[in-house]
C-alpha cells in the first residue's frame, strides 16, 4: 500500500496578499517584520503559506458586523 501523497503548498507573494486584503505591500511586510505574519525568505523575497495567511486572519477577526448591529 502506497503512501498518500501530500497536497503542495500554496505560497503567496506580500503582492498577492496586498491585492487579497486590499492593503499596500509595505503593510504586509510590516506585519512580517513584526512577527504578526508568518513568512519565508527566499532570495529576497517574502513567500507566505496560505495556511500562515489564514491563521492571521482568524487571530484577527472580530466576529462583529456593522451590518449586524453590533456597532454603537
Amino acid at each position: 500500500m502506497s503512501a498518500k501523497p501530500t497536497p503542495p503548498q500554496t505560497f503567496l507573494t506580500v503582492n498577492d496578499v496586498a491585492e487579497t486584503l486590499h492593503k499596500d505591500p509595505k503593510t504586509v511586510r510590516r506585519w512580517i517584520n513584526a512577527g504578526k505574519l508568518a513568512a519565508v525568505r527566499l532570495d529576497g523575497s517574502y513567500l507566505i503559506d496560505r495556511k500562515d495567511l489564514d491563521l492571521f486572519l482568524r487571530d484577527r477577526w472580530t466576529g462583529r458586523s456593522a451590518l449586524s448591529g453590533d456597532v454603537q
